[in-house]
C-alpha cells in the first residue's frame, strides 16, 4: 500500500517538468524570431537610406552636368536636364540653324578657278600657268570635252518590254563605244607636258575651259560619322588652324609675286628714265598707251562680266526647269504608285470578302436564333426583325450543335410576320426525320441573307422552276440583287440544271460541246474564278426561294 502511493506521486512532477521545458523552448523561439525581424528591419532601413543617398548623388551629378553642358530644355521627374536631341541637332552639319551647321557654312570660301596656282611658290599663272597653255593643248581639251557621251541610257522600268529592252541594249552599246573613245582622248591629253599645269588649279575637277574663270566653293569642314561633344569641341581650332595655314600659304605666294613685280617695275622705271632722257615726250606717250590699255581692259572685263551673268542666268533657268520637270515626273510616279497601291488594296479586300463569302457558304454562318417554339402548333419566334432586314417569306435553316460540336440540321422555318426590330413570328415548314423538335436556342441561317450588305447574284441561264423575274423579285426581297453579267462585284453565280457538269473521260453527249472545246460549265467556272465569285447550283437557290 505504501509502494503504490510513492509511485503515484511522481507523475505530477514529470508533467510539470515537461511543461516547463516546452514553455522555455517556445519563449526562446519567439525571442529569436523578434531579433531576426529587428535585424531585417535595420538592414532595410539602411538599404533605403543608401538608395536615397545614391539618388541624391546622381541628381547632383546630372544637375552639375546640365549646368556645364547646357541645352537644359528637357524635364525629367520635375527637374530640367540636358536634352540629348538638342545636342544632336546642334552637332549635325546638315542642320543649317545648328552651331556646327553654321560652322560648316562659315568654313567655306570662294575663289576664281583658273587664276591662282595650287600651291605657294608653284606655277605662275602669268608665265607658265593656265593662260600660257598652248593652242594645240587647248584644242585637245575641247575635243575631249566634245567626245563625252553624256548620261548613260536609262534601262526601261519594265524588263518584259522586248522592244524597249532591245532599244536600250542598242543605245547602251553605242554609249559604251563613245565612252571608250572619250577615255582614249582623255588618256592622250593626260600624257602631254601641259597636263600638270592644267590640273594644278584650285577646283580643277574634270575638264574645264582653261580660258574662262569661274567661281568654285571649297569647304574646310567635314564632320565624321560619329563624334562626341568632347571631340567636337576640338573641331573649331582644327578648322581655324587649317584655314590660317591656307591663307598664310596664299599670302606668302602673293608677297613673292608682289616682290617680283616691284623688281620688274624698278627695272622698267630705270629703263623709262634712261629712254625719256634720250627721247623727249616718251613718258607722256607711255602714259597715254597705258590709259588706252586700261580702258580697253575695263571694257573687255565689263563685256566678259555681262556674258558670264547671261550664261549664269541661262544655266539657272535651265537647272530650274530640269528640277521642276524632275519633280513633276517624281510626283506623277508617286501618284501612279499610290493609285496602284490603292487599287491593289481594293482588289485584295474584294478577294478577301469573296473568300469570306465562300467560307460562309461552306459553313453557313448563323444569322439568328430561335427564341421560342411550339412544334404542335408549328409556330416559332426568332430574334430577327425589321432592323435586321427580315421580311415575311424569309426562309431559314434550323440547326444545332450535336455531340462533338457537329452542326446538325433540324428543319426549316419561314418568317410569317415581322413584329419588332429584332422579333418575328415564323412557321415551321419542315422537320428532319429522327431529329429533335425545334426548340429555344436553335441556330438560324441562310447563305443568301445578310443583315448589313446586299449580295450580287448572276443566274447563268433559264431556271427550271422559277421565271427570272420571279427569282429577281424574291432575291431583292431577301436583300440580294440579280445581275445580268459577271463582274468584279458578283458574289454568286447560279448554275441552272440545264447546264451539265462534264464528267472526266466521258464522251460528249449530243448537243454538248465537242471534244477539245471548252464546255459552258467550264467557261462559267473560269469566269467566276477570275472575278472571285462562287458557283452555286439551282437546287441550292430553290431551297431558299421556296416557301
Amino acid at each position: 500500500m505504501r509502494h503504490q502511493e510513492r509511485g503515484l506521486s511522481v507523475w505530477p512532477f514529470v508533467i510539470c517538468l515537461v511543461l516547463t521545458l516546452i514553455f522555455g523552448f517556445l519563449w526562446y523561439s519567439e525571442k529569436s524570431d523578434r531579433e531576426k525581424l529587428a535585424e531585417q528591419r535595420t538592414a532595410a532601413l539602411k538599404d533605403a537610406a543608401d538608395a536615397r543617398a545614391a539618388t541624391a548623388t546622381w541628381e547632383e551629378y546630372v544637375a552639375e552636368l546640365t549646368n556645364i553642358v547646357g541645352y537644359g530644355t528637357k524635364s525629367v521627374n520635375g527637374k530640367t536636364v540636358t536634352d540629348p536631341e538638342k545636342i544632336k541637332a546642334d552637332l549635325d552639319p546638315a542642320n543649317a540653324g545648328g552651331a556646327i551647321g553654321k560652322l560648316a557654312t562659315a568654313a567655306k570660301f570662294t575663289a576664281l578657278r583658273g587664276v591662282f596656282p595650287a600651291k605657294a611658290g608653284g606655277i605662275d599663272g602669268k608665265e607658265s600657268g593656265v593662260v600660257a597653255l598652248t593652242a594645240e593643248f587647248k584644242q585637245k581639251i575641247a575635243d575631249a570635252e566634245a567626245a563625252f557621251p553624256g548620261e548613260i541610257p536609262a534601262m526601261p522600268d519594265d524588263p518584259d518590254d522586248a522592244a524597249g529592252m532591245a532599244k536600250w541594249k542598242s543605245d547602251k552599246e553605242a554609249w559604251d563605244a563613245k565612252y571608250k573613245a572619250y577615255q582614249e582622248k582623255l588618256d592622250a591629253v593626260s600624257r602631254t607636258t601641259d597636263w600638270p599645269v592644267y590640273r594644278a588649279v584650285i577646283g580643277a575637277i574634270g575638264l574645264f575651259d582653261a580660258d574662262q574663270t569661274q567661281t568654285v566653293s571649297y569647304s574646310l569642314f567635314v564632320k565624321p560619322t560619329t563624334e562626341t561633344v568632347e571631340e567636337m569641341l576640338k573641331r573649331p581650332a582644327e578648322v581655324a588652324t587649317a584655314f590660317n595655314a591656307i591663307l598664310k600659304e596664299r599670302v606668302e605666294a602673293l608677297m613673292s609675286d608682289l616682290k617680283k613685280a616691284k623688281e620688274e617695275i624698278a627695272k622698267l622705271e630705270a629703263k623709262i628714265s634712261s629712254t625719256d632722257a634720250a627721247t623727249p615726250g616718251f613718258t607722256e606717250q607711255l602714259a597715254k598707251v597705258q590709259q588706252d590699255l586700261a580702258d580697253t581692259t575695263s571694257k573687255l572685263q565689263a563685256e566678259a562680266a555681262a556674258a558670264r551673268a547671261a550664261l549664269e542666268t541661262e544655266r539657272v533657268a535651265k537647272t530650274t526647269a530640269e528640277n521642276e520637270a524632275a519633280k513633276e515626273k517624281q510626283d506623277r510616279k508617286t501618284e501612279v504608285a499610290q493609285y496602284a497601291q490603292k487599287l491593289k488594296a481594293e482588289e485584295d479586300a474584294r478577294l478577301m470578302m469573296k473568300q469570306k463569302r465562300d467560307l460562309e457558304i461552306e459553313r453557313d454562318d448563323v444569322d439568328g436564333i430561335v427564341l421560342a417554339a411550339d412544334n404542335n402548333l408549328g409556330i416559332a419566334y426568332v430574334n430577327l426583325g425589321f432592323a435586321d432586314k427580315a421580311y415575311a417569306g424569309l426562309k431559314l435553316q434550323v440547326s444545332y450543335n450535336s455531340r462533338g460540336m457537329i452542326r446538325t440540321s433540324k428543319g426549316t422555318v419561314v418568317i410569317t410576320k415581322v413584329l419588332d426590330q429584332h422579333y418575328a413570328q415564323a412557321r415551321i415548314v419542315g422537320l428532319v426525320d429522327g431529329e429533335r423538335p425545334i426548340s429555344k436556342g436553335d441556330m438560324l441561317s441562310n447563305p443568301f441573307y445578310k443583315k448589313s450588305e446586299r449580295l450580287k447574284i448572276v443566274v447563268a441561264g433559264v431556271l427550271r422552276k422559277y421565271p427570272k423575274s420571279v427569282a429577281a423579285d424574291r432575291l431583292r426581297t431577301m436583300g440580294t440583287d440579280l445581275q445580268d453579267a459577271i463582274d468584279a462585284t458578283t458574289d454568286y453565280v447560279v448554275i441552272p440544271d440545264s447546264i451539265k457538269v462534264p464528267t472526266e473521260g466521258a464522251a460528249p453527249a449530243e448537243g454538248d460541246a465537242a471534244a477539245g472545246t471548252q464546255s459552258e460549265y467550264d467557261r462559267l467556272a473560269a469566269l467566276a474564278k477570275s472575278f472571285g465569285a462562287t458557283l452555286i447550283t439551282e437546287k441550292l437557290l430553290e431551297a431558299f426561294l421556296d416557301y
